[in-house]
């Protein structure tokens, strides 16, 4: 049988780790703005899937209000389902 040394399992372990909090922090990082919206008070009031035949990209655009503010986020996904990028926009 294959035996690794206990210093490769480690080091395995180890780069797995640092890969899924990386992962973790990064789509936190992205999702923020929505959620800061939200804790202040905005609702989602729409939610729109928009994707093109010719990109490897989609967006989901949400609509968000509060009284008489309104903002328009547009959120980036890879193909794969990845987040890339959150914009918001008060029109």
């Amino acid at each position: 049988m294959f035996q690794k040394n206990s210093n490769e399992i480690t080091f395995m372990k180890n780069t797995l780790i640092v890969i899924t909090l990386t992962l973790l922090f990064i789509t936190n990082v992205f999702a923020g703005p929505i959620n800061s919206y939200i804790s202040e008070g905005y609702k989602i009031v729409n939610e729109e899937t928009i994707s093109a035949n010719d990109t490897l990209y989609f967006n989901k655009v949400f609509t968000l209000k509060k009284k008489n503010n309104i903002l328009i986020c547009t959120v980036r996904f890879s193909g794969s389902g990845n987040l890339r990028d959150v914009q918001c926009i008060e029109p």
